[in-house]
């Protein structure tokens, strides 16, 4: 031992609490209780038929990402209705949006978006359904505070798109 005065660790200044994005508050319009139908074309999976059902979107996670819940009706024609369950976020080193959503059924897609342009929200990545992968877009056109028209393609390798669903939502209440 030296026998000399001990040096106190140097202080650390108080942390600043952590706070979400300020670009998430773009994704606000999403938040609530929507209506949809819309149709869905023909798959590996199943026939192309008509799409019944609610969505609901709510900030989760200390308003980190917004949950969004799809859920159709179970009708007598397809009694495996279509289901899923997202994340949106934003990841400020990118500056893009991050979406992740998992499918009843096993599938999944993870996707980024540069943001609103001016109506429209897309979203790109990678899905992934019954071991097959494609590219593919979700583009939301904002259509109103009461209205949602909701598309999801399939992008070919030649850069054309193949309509996968296409619904039109209404705003029923606040989430």
């Amino acid at each position: 031992m030296s026998g000399g005065p001990t040096k106190s660790p140097p202080e650390t200044p108080p942390r600043t609490p952590m706070k979400p994005p300020a670009e998430l508050e773009a994704l606000d319009y999403f938040v609530g209780i929507w209506s949809c139908e819309g149709k869905m074309e023909a798959t590996a999976d199943g026939p192309a038929r008509k799409t019944r059902g609610t969505m609901i979107c709510r900030w989760e996670l200390g308003k980190y990402y917004l949950g969004v819940a799809e859920d159709d009706e179970l009708s007598l024609q397809l009694p495996k209705r279509r289901q899923s369950r997202a994340y949106w976020g934003y990841d400020a080193g990118a500056k893009l949006y991050t979406c992740a959503v998992f499918h009843y059924g096993g599938g999944r897609f993870i996707g980024t978006s540069p943001g609103w342009r001016g109506d429209y929200l897309t979203f790109t990545g990678e899905m992934i359904a019954g071991g097959e992968r494609m590219q593919t877009r979700q583009r939301y056109q904002h259509k109103g505070d009461e209205e949602l028209i909701i598309r999801v393609d399939v992008i070919l390798p030649d850069g054309d798109l193949a309509l996968r669903l296409e619904e039109k939502c209404q705003r029923q209440g606040e989430g």
